[in-house]
């Protein structure tokens, strides 16, 4: 027994470039996740594309990594692995026809919760609360795997850097919380309050 969660798409982040369609992708530097089923789909899905070079990674991290450096053109995974990286690379979406659907099983001996979970599932969906775990799950990802370079560091250590950020914090890529480390609520929508922010090593 199998229920369907969520469906993603195949979408590729960059620096400097858009892919509006495949051909945008020839002759490009991209990045895949090592051992990912994703690189075999986009192959299987599209024979002709030929990329100038293909650079294999262990993390989204050491991608996004990459792309700031210059070291490749794309970075081609799900868009719940990439995260929501909107706020600092490009993403485009040449890949309309590929889809790849999250989904998880029970058992046999489990077959007569079945009705149970189905209903669950739909409530979920039609409330928004999948949706929002994703999202949720997303800004989390972001949050731990947010990094500076040393000069970055650097800079930040001597100055001081006043940010315009929402208030509602589904708006921001970070998730603020206090000193001791609980999130602040803030339902202000799409309020924006002046914070100063200092770089703590």
């Amino acid at each position: 027994m199998s229920a369907r969660l969520f469906e993603n798409t195949i979408v590729a982040a960059s620096i400097t470039r858009q892919a509006k369609s495949i051909g945008d992708l020839q002759n490009t530097r991209v990045i895949f996740r090592r051992r990912d089923h994703t690189q075999q789909l986009v192959k299987e899905a599209f024979p002709g594309l030929r990329f100038q070079q293909i650079i294999e990674v262990d993390s989204s991290k050491e991608a996004l990594q990459i792309l700031r450096s210059g070291g490749a053109d794309f970075y081609i995974n799900e868009d719940r692995e990439i995260g929501s990286p909107q706020y600092y690379y490009t993403i485009s979406r040449p890949f309309n026809s590929l889809r790849i659907t999250a989904s998880f099983g029970l058992s046999p001996e489990l077959i007569y919760m079945r009705s149970n979970i189905d209903q669950l599932i739909n409530e979920w969906q039609q409330s928004g609360k999948l949706q929002a775990l994703e999202e949720q799950s997303q800004l989390e990802y972001l949050r731990h795997h947010l990094t500076i370079t040393d000069d970055e560091r650097t800079w930040l250590q001597e100055n001081r850097l006043t940010l315009w950020l929402p208030k509602n914090e589904s708006f921001a890529p970070i998730i603020w919380k206090d000193d001791r480390g609980l999130s602040r609520q803030r339902h202000q929508h799409g309020q924006r309050s002046s914070r100063s922010v200092e770089y703590q090593r």
